[in-house]
């Protein structure tokens, strides 16, 4: 059973890691580094070029997931109240969703992609059994089903996070693949003004918006319309965060999609 967190962030709070580069040969390479080579399951990450129709269109395949960048000081603000708006479902109650918090900084990239393939049947059962990703699953897995109580989905996100604080593993799989973006990677410790979240479809079918900061856990958009994930999606970033930006709106979105 995990410390109480607030001993755990603090422990953490100096901990930070480079931030992935929002490109999807970088995510494809942590994938590969942390142990799950999508290419055996027919996965990609893919830009996503747009959120209409015939740019979702230009996708190789179906989405399992998706992780979208954004400026966390135009939309901060606004997602602080999307909780009250009623635009949020319940989440369904005993769902099998993976879902840890975010303790170490600028790791939001590497938990979102951990997000992305966790939840995904495909790249679970692609790991290689001792390969980092499958090694911190296992362990996450078993902290959360030792957490009892009414809020044990919350005790488990916490001890979640705080096991990929010392996951050296996917620790160096992270780093190594920052390292090699495209872009100079920022000075270990600088603070990042961009965060990125995962969507994720849960086996209740419904669409789940996965941010390891938020105090309120996964966010419940409803259902995945007619199986088609990034429509989905797009219907949710079009109207939190296109509509509440405006001009203003600096999005990156990469998609983990079905290859043939």
């Amino acid at each position: 059973v995990m410390a109480d967190p607030s001993a755990v962030a603090s422990k953490h709070a100096r901990i930070h890691w480079l931030p992935l580069e929002s490109n999807p040969d970088v995510f494809t390479q942590f994938a590969a580094r942390a142990g799950c080579p999508l290419h055996r399951v027919n996965l990609e990450f893919c830009d996503v070029f747009g959120f209409d129709d015939e740019l979702l269109m230009m996708l190789p395949g179906p989405a399992v997931a998706c992780v979208l960048l954004f400026d966390t000081k135009v939309f901060d603000a606004h997602r602080e109240t999307q909780r009250a708006s009623g635009r949020v479902l319940p989440t369904t109650e005993g769902i099998d969703l993976f879902y840890i918090k975010q303790f170490v900084g600028n790791a939001c990239g590497t938990i979102a992609a951990v997000h992305s393939m966790l939840n995904a049947p495909e790249c679970v059962a692609a790991m290689e059994p001792d390969a980092p990703l499958a090694m911190f699953h296992a362990a996450a897995r078993g902290v959360a089903a030792a957490e009892e109580g009414d809020d044990k989905a919350k005790k488990a996100a916490e001890a979640g996070g705080a096991l990929l604080a010392e996951a050296e593993g996917l620790h160096a799989a992270s780093e190594d693949s920052a390292a090699g973006g495209q872009t100079e990677a920022p000075d270990l410790g600088a603070n990042v003004d961009h965060h990125f979240v995962a969507f994720v479809r849960g086996n209740d079918g419904n669409l789940y918006e996965l941010d390891g900061r938020r105090p309120d856990g996964p966010v419940n958009w409803g259902p995945v319309k007619d199986g088609d994930l990034m429509k989905s999606v797009a219907e949710v970033v079009k109207r939190e965060f296109v509509a509440v930006a405006g001009e203003n709106c600096m999005l990156n979105c990469i998609a983990l999609c079905r290859s043939g």
